[in-house]
């Protein structure tokens, strides 16, 4: 048996004692004459001492830097090699040389010299100990776990021959039933032994509760194996096509199963009792449902095998007709290669231009290859094929401009990073998301050069190919897993542990790649963690300074051990300069022009010395999309216009956010000269960076048409609208709408309190006063008269809020007489917030013209619901009724934008849907993961429902309930955590219901109908609101169709 390495103790220990008898100093003689002389001799003896003080101290320094490095090296060879380290041979190895070491050290010496050996010895004989632990728990955890699933292996391999070798289905009962508890009372007996020998070496991982879980689990495990053995010999020999045959074996087997969940009859291998007595481990409803579950599926997966054996019995190969079908939908979605089986040539003769098949070609060439597909398999392979054509075809347009000339880095927006947004939605889901494409177009231009995402492709290639590959990455600001793991290997962990020689030789490569890709540090590029970015660019900073790769490695690894003291005494002295040296104002050390300095040093890394965009260098995506230019001189008055227009934005930024990078990369000792050159290069960083917090670019937050660089931008912030898969346009729309509403009832109220100022902006030449269209606010949104301005109070993400400016100057409205006032519109003080305008975004223009296009095919096929029974059917739903909408629109019979906003604002003021709005907000940030925040959140609404109630709160059976908890998380897992509660107590209400129906139904539109209909009591509807919201929608869309009418 292994034993456990134990912490050891020092056996010599050193004692202080007078510096004469530590050092064998020799006193020097004085001679019984005049006292005159008792001077001389004290100085000769005082002079003696020191020079043998300094001559110890110098063998000392020595002795330990020697000793200690000898050790040091010893103790790293031994832990990178991995393996379990031999610590008597360790020991004798240090013993030997430190024995060698004093036999020719000053005999005065030797004892100190011992002394602090020792002390090293213990601490690094403590590393391998622990690291020789280590080894060993792994090793031997590794043979446990194999043990564990020998266990349960052998168990099902014995019950399964049991049924082939037995002469009735009794007998194999019978003779499964008795193995059952042998084996689970083998197997826990052996388990124990085995765990508590293993466990002193884990740490803790390891432990009686852990040990409680692991007897759990084979109990489980063995049990499955069991029931699964006793399931299939309800199926030997039964004919698959065959119904009676097969329906007979179902009953069979249904009844069996149910008498073992209401262990009846003996079926079950074990009594749970005894076990929890033996164990101490109590069975709960729980494991006996992942047990039927488990059971299940293998009662499936048999009937599936007794098909194919059949199917295999009368010679139709389905399995190869499967297998075949999804190596091609595989290969359709691998963008390692760019080929496909399903294009056809299109155009002149000779022309070499393809195009994807269409839906009827691509199941004649499968019928072709001899596959069996239905209409559905046929559908997904077309929109697979669709999405891959449309993939590549990209590539192609990236790779090659018009005049074939190959990858034009001239245009960033030509970049497929920048272009992926053309593609459908729904293609770039089904190819595996954008990071997916832009690895496969990685692996279609970098083929030449063997790419692989690894980091030892990377490792492998040469400085030429490395800066080749990495100028085309920053142009595309993208790095794939492997290049970023590959820069990964040295970071601020890495550095601690790591020899100089060592780092210097992964910077001599890496650092020099990082300056390619970011240009110095000044260009952000996505997939580089914030970690990385900041850890890199100091290095680039100390590179540019001239500094060598050694003294860099020296310096950083100074930089991430350095002590709070020093980093309190660097920022004192960096807020002392920046009080002196970065001043509000003008002046060439201004906040103002180190703001417009650091803009144009980005700008040149864009741009070349004459102005013209750089080949392969491209300027961060961030302010500089406001300041693209062909000149420095009209960069930097661009620079100076950002800044005058948002002065309190950029001096935070200098002033403030800038401050800590600054300390990062300031040593103590700087001269003003350093500081300077340091504090602009943390205005750089700062500036490069920001896109990765709260600022990034919106059309909706000035006066300016396009894009500007702000803070909480909304189109960021409310990332998660994107319902129609251009979360732009949805924005827009909401933006649209609140704030038509807002205007017709400001408008037609005279006595409203923003009349006059908004009857101001909307009055005609001719003197009228217009509420205008929807589509004329698109316009006016579009051209940045109405715009929003984020709320301080706001919050972030999706709870941004944002007020909403009218500024109607030069629109074609009389020119305003406050047009330089902030006019701002608003529900009753309600800023706008898209997120919570749309519910999430769930109700957007796309989603209600797809209602309109169903409703329309019903009433044109005259169907009540079997429109899509069909594949005919299906196709008119899809394309007879948007021709029909279209045809309305065009001739102005449907104003389908209007009726939306009309949509959202009855919603907005329904009373109902707010409180559903507070409510979620309210209970947003809970969990429902552990059995506490379970109970947490299913007390709360027990509370609020026997209020309304006027009841009692309920005491509900501990074990039902947690039994309930686990149901709803596995089958409602992406429900808030608070509908998750209150669904347990309708679960808990209704003990009888049936469980399929009620998920159909709370998934359904009219959820909250079936709710209240559950409890039939007036007084719950509003508070069953709170969670379903299906009954005020299906008011607003009714609201929609009576005025359609």
């Amino acid at each position: 048996m292994v034993e456990k390495i134990q912490k050891i103790e020092p056996t010599t220990t050193v004692s202080p004692s007078s510096t004469a008898s530590r050092m064998g100093v020799v006193t020097v003689g004085t001679p019984n004459i005049s006292g005159i002389t008792q001077p001389i001799a004290d100085s000769l003896n005082a002079f003696g001492e020191a020079q043998a003080k300094l001559y110890d101290a110098n063998w000392m320094n020595d002795y330990e830097f020697n000793t200690g490095m000898f050790m040091n090296n010893k103790v790293n060879e031994i832990l990178t090699s991995g393996k379990n380290p031999n610590l008597e041979e360790f020991t004798a190895e240090m013993n030997s040389y430190h024995n060698a070491v004093l036999s020719n050290a000053p005999e005065r010496l030797k004892i100190a010299a011992d002394g602090w050996f020792q002390q090293k010895f213990i601490t690094s004989f403590d590393v391998l100990r622990e690291q020789s632990n280590t080894v060993t728990y792994n090793e031997n955890r590794e043979k446990f776990d194999v043990w564990l699933n020998n266990v349960v292996i052998d168990a099902e391999n014995h019950y399964f021959n049991i049924g082939r070798t037995s002469k009735n289905r009794e007998e194999a009962l019978r003779l499964i039933h008795e193995y059952s508890g042998t084996v689970l009372t083998q197997a826990l007996g052996s388990l124990k032994g085995k765990y508590e020998a293993l466990e002193p070496f884990s740490g803790g991982d390891m432990n009686g509760s852990d040990l409680r879980t692991k007897e759990l689990q084979i109990l489980q495990s063995v049990e499955i194996a069991r029931i699964n053995a006793i399931a299939s010999l309800f199926y030997q020999d039964v004919d698959i096509q065959n119904p009676i045959e097969m329906n007979e074996a179902n009953l069979a087997f249904a009844n069996w199963q149910s008498d073992y969940l209401l262990d009846k009859n003996n079926n079950r291998g074990i009594n749970y009792n005894v076990f929890e007595s033996e164990t101490g481990v109590k069975v709960g409803e729980e494991t006996l449902l992942s047990v039927i579950e488990a059971n299940n599926r293998y009662v499936a997966k048999i009937q599936n095998n007794n098909l194919v054996k059949k199917i295999d019995e009368v010679g139709v190969d389905k399995t190869q007709n499967y297998q075949d079908i999804k190596k091609i939908e595989g290969n359709l979605k691998s963008l390692t290669t760019i080929s496909s089986d399903f294009v056809k040539m299109s155009g002149t003769p000779g022309s070499n231009y393809y195009e994807p098949m269409t839906f009827d070609e691509v199941a004649t060439s499968l019928e072709q290859q001899g596959l069996e597909v239905t209409p559905e398999k046929v559908n997904k392979i077309f929109n697979l094929n669709n999405a891959k054509y449309n993939v590549t075809k990209l590539y192609g347009e990236v790779i090659f401009d018009t005049a074939g000339d190959g990858i034009n880095f001239q245009e960033p927006k030509n970049s497929l990073s920048n272009r992926i947004s053309e593609l459908d939605a729904d293609q770039i889901t089904l190819m595996g998301g954008e990071k997916v494409i832009m690895d496969g177009y990685y692996s279609t231009i970098f083929k030449g050069y063997g790419y692989e995402n690894t980091i030892d492709f990377f490792d492998s290639l040469n400085e030429d190919d490395l800066t080749t590959i990495s100028k085309i990455m920053q142009y595309e600001k993208y790095i794939p897993t492997g290049y970023a793991n590959w820069l990964n290997q040295i970071g601020p962990t890495q550095i601690v542990q790591m020899e100089e020689k060592n780092i210097e030789a992964i910077l001599d490569k890496t650092l020099s790649t990082f300056d390619v890709l970011t240009n110095g540090g000044y260009l952000d590029i996505e997939g580089m963690s914030t970690e990385m970015d900041e850890f890199f660019t100091a290095m680039s900073q100390l590179r540019s300074e001239g500094m060598p790769t050694g003294s860099i490695a020296a310096i950083m690894k100074k930089k991430v051990n350095r002590s709070q003291n020093e980093l309190d005494e660097i920022e004192t002295k960096n807020n002392e300069w920046l009080s002196e040296n970065v001043l509000i104002g003008d002046g060439e050390n201004s906040v103002k022009a180190r703001f417009v300095r650091s803009m144009v040093n980005q700008w040149k890394a864009g741009y070349d010395k004459d102005g013209d965009e750089a080949i392969n260098l491209y300027a961060s995506g961030h302010f500089i999309l406001a300041v693209k230019t062909q000149d420095e001189y009209t960069a930097q008055k661009a620079a100076e216009e950002f800044y005058d227009r948002n002065p309190a934005l950029i001096n935070d930024l200098i002033l403030n956010k800038a401050l800590p990078y600054f300390n990062y990369l300031s040593e103590y000792g700087d001269d003003d000269e350093q500081k300077n050159i340091r504090f602009e290069r943390a205005i750089n960083y700062t500036l490069n960076s920001m896109e990765k917090g709260h600022y990034g670019v919106s059309p909706f937050q000035d006066n300016i048409p396009g894009d500007t660089y702000v803070y909480m931008p909304i189109v960021k912030e409310h990332k998660n609208i994107s319902t129609s898969g251009n979360q732009q346009e949805d924005i827009e729309l909401a933006l649209a709408a609140y704030t038509y509403n807002n205007l017709s009832k400001i408008l037609s109220d005279e006595t409203h309190g923003l009349y006059e100022s908004m009857k101001d902006q909307f009055t005609l030449p001719d003197g009228r006063l217009e509420i205008p269209s929807m589509e004329k606010i698109r316009n006016l949104i579009q051209n940045g008269n109405i715009y929003v301005l984020y709320r301080e109070d706001g919050g972030t993400g999706a709870n941004a809020n944002y007020d909403v400016v009218v500024a109607n100057s030069g629109t074609g409205y009389l020119e305003p007489e406050n047009y330089d006032t902030l006019n701002t519109l608003s529900y009753d003080g309600r800023a706008f917030n898209p997120t919570e305008y749309t519910n999430g975004g769930e109700i957007s223009l796309s989603k209600l013209e797809s209602r309109i296009d169903a409703d329309m095919a019903k009433e044109d096929l005259g169907s009540t619901g079997s429109i899509s029974t069909t594949y005919l059917d299906s196709l008119e739903e899809r394309f007879i009724a948007p021709l029909v909408r279209n045809i309305l629109e065009t001739y102005g019979g449907l104003d389908v934008e209007t009726q939306y906003a009309k949509i959202l604002n009855h919603l907005y003021e329904n009373d109902d849907y707010n409180n559903h709005n507070i409510f979620h907000q309210e209970y947003k940030n809970k969990q429902f993961n552990t059995p506490k925040q379970r109970n947490e959140l299913f007390g709360i609404v027990n509370g609020q429902m026997d209020d309304i109630l006027n009841k009692e709160t309920t005491v509900y059976n501990k074990e039902v309930v947690s039994s309930i908890f686990n149901y709803v998380e596995e089958t409602y897992k992406n429900y808030e955590p608070i509908t998750k509660a209150f669904i347990s107590r309708i679960l808990i209400d209704f003990p009888n219901i049936d469980k399929e129906e009620l998920y159909g139904a709370i998934l359904g539109e009219n959820n909250a109908t079936y709710v209240k209909n559950l409890y039939n009591n007036p007084d719950l509807n509003p508070y069953i609101n709170l969670y379903f919201m299906s009954d005020i929608f299906n008011q607003a869309f009714e609201s929609f169709e009576k005025d359609g009418e």
